[in-house]
């Protein structure tokens, strides 16, 4: 009995010595995976600290390169085609699909959205932040302006075709920044080519605020004892913003679109003789006129007050409203008969 139980304690006692062994194996393999891992992982650091300053370096010649193959490139698209071929190859690099807006905020003003136009309306834009809001402008277009990448005369003609080919929306307190602002800095101004702008105001700035001192919603331009506008209001009204449109070049060539922002069901005598002395100003300088305006999703119903002198709502498309000699505007000023039967 006693050699059995001694056999078999044996036989157990190799068994672990063996088992103990294969388990040592297997820990010294497991170590030896852990210190090549350790160093993989070190030398994976090493590469990768001198990964970067290569990658910085081929980027870096990658840029250079690229702004060198463009000035030669530029060289000889300007040497070998006409004018016109190469302002066909410039309009594809630049024109847009759509209008281009000229934001009246930035995400940092709280307190600039005005309210019924979603937020990005406002008839007094920060003058000041001009350059932020047009940052989302200037980046598409910036590298084929640029002075590193093109030559003078190539970005010259480039940044003409992009103002004279895109039509630009924006607030009326940013006309004069529109027009003056050398966003791309390349020494050339919109005000030189722009050809179609689109100028966005709401009707209660074109009543209230006529010279900008909130003088009533039934303001009216100067007049004389006989109805005729007398001059022109003082430099800080509403109207005289349209003043800075005298400094783009090209008048004949350029078309403004005013676009009405409006809040009611029914259109203000007042706020049409205000549209009309704008209309007609551009127009004897030589400007096309598109005028029309767009509802709010909020426009208010109802009826105007017994004094206020108003008309049905005359549609979207403005341009017949204005559509007669000026001696005939004004004598319907006179008599307030601007749109004939539709006085409410």
């Amino acid at each position: 009995m006693s050699l059995t139980c001694s056999g078999r304690t044996e036989t157990s006692k190799q068994r672990l010595v063996e088992l103990q062994n294969r388990l040592r194996s297997i820990n010294e393999q497991k170590n030896e995976i852990e210190r090549q891992r350790e160093s993989l992982r070190h030398n994976g650091l090493d590469l990768l600290r001198s990964y970067k300053p290569v990658e910085q370096e081929l980027q870096t010649e990658a840029e250079r390169y690229s702004r060198a193959w463009c000035r030669d490139f530029a060289l000889i698209l300007r040497s070998k085609l006409p004018r016109e071929l190469r302002d066909m190859i410039y309009r594809y690099l630049v024109l847009s699909n759509s209008s281009i807006r000229i934001n009246c905020y930035v995400e940092s003003d709280e307190d600039s959205e005005w309210g019924f136009w979603g937020g990005y309306w406002n008839d007094r834009p920060a003058a000041e932040k001009y350059l932020e809001r047009v940052a989302n402008l200037r980046g598409p277009c910036h590298h084929f302006v640029n002075l590193e990448s093109v030559d003078d005369d190539v970005s010259s003609e480039i940044t003409q075709n992009f103002y004279e080919e895109n039509q630009f929306s924006l607030s009326i307190g940013d006309v004069n920044n529109f027009l003056t602002k050398d966003i791309f800095l390349t020494g050339r101004i919109p005000a030189e080519s722009v050809r179609n702008v689109k100028i966005n105001m709401g009707d209660r700035t074109m009543m209230a605020d006529w010279n900008w001192d909130c003088s009533g919603m039934n303001a009216e331009p100067p007049q004389t004892e006989d109805g005729v506008i007398a001059a022109w209001p003082n430099k800080g009204s509403v109207a005289a913003q349209f003043e800075n449109l005298s400094m783009i070049k090209n008048k004949e060539r350029c078309t403004v679109g005013l676009v009405i922002r409006t809040t009611n069901n029914y259109v203000r005598h007042a706020l049409l003789v205000n549209v009309g002395s704008i209309v007609f100003h551009l127009r004897d300088q030589g400007f096309g006129l598109v005028t029309v305006s767009q509802s709010s999703k909020k426009r208010k119903k109802g009826f105007p007050a017994a004094e206020t002198i108003a008309y049905a709502w005359p549609g979207i498309q403005w341009d017949k409203i204005f559509d007669m000699p000026r001696a005939e505007w004004e004598e319907r000023v006179k008599t307030k008969t601007l749109l004939v039967g539709r006085k409410i």
